[in-house]
């Protein structure tokens, strides 16, 4: 038998990690992980081979251990922490994007950051918008030359 597994630990590595698996193979494992009932019983139960739920419970375990090495997933940072070089005008970014689209100059654009109390040098903004243009231009697919 395999060391139990806490209710709330199947369940968080089952949500995030097992979102594609059947309803079967996850009650399988956790007849087996939580439960702690037999092998060859959950295979019956289920109608399984037992390496089938061999295999189910290794592949669970492994997701596991990965997840364990990893204490507060990239998501859930990201959520919690703004970037240290996050800049002030990222939550600008779609607006800043049309304003040049539509073709006002940068002292233009930054009466319209300063309008929204932002203060930024022309430089900071010059590069800002650049950074942005070359981001949606390298996103863009690229035309055939006739």
């Amino acid at each position: 038998m395999s060391q139990p597994v806490s209710e709330n630990e199947f369940n968080r590595v089952a949500q995030q990690h097992c979102q594609r698996w059947e309803s079967r193979s996850l009650a399988a494992v956790r007849a087996l992980l939580i439960e702690q009932v037999r092998l060859s019983e959950v295979a019956e139960k289920f109608g399984m081979k037992p390496q089938q739920v061999t295999v189910l419970r290794s592949r669970f375990l492994e997701r596991m251990r990965r997840e364990a090495a990893v204490k507060l997933p990239a998501e859930q940072f990201m959520q919690q922490v703004r970037p240290e070089r996050a800049s002030v005008l990222d939550p600008f970014r779609n607006d800043l994007r049309q304003l040049v689209k539509r073709g006002y100059a940068l002292t233009q654009i930054g009466d319209f950051l300063q309008a929204n109390n932002v203060k930024v040098p022309i430089k900071e903004l010059r590069r800002f918008v650049e950074a942005m243009n070359e981001k949606v231009s390298s996103s863009e697919p690229k035309r055939r030359r006739r």
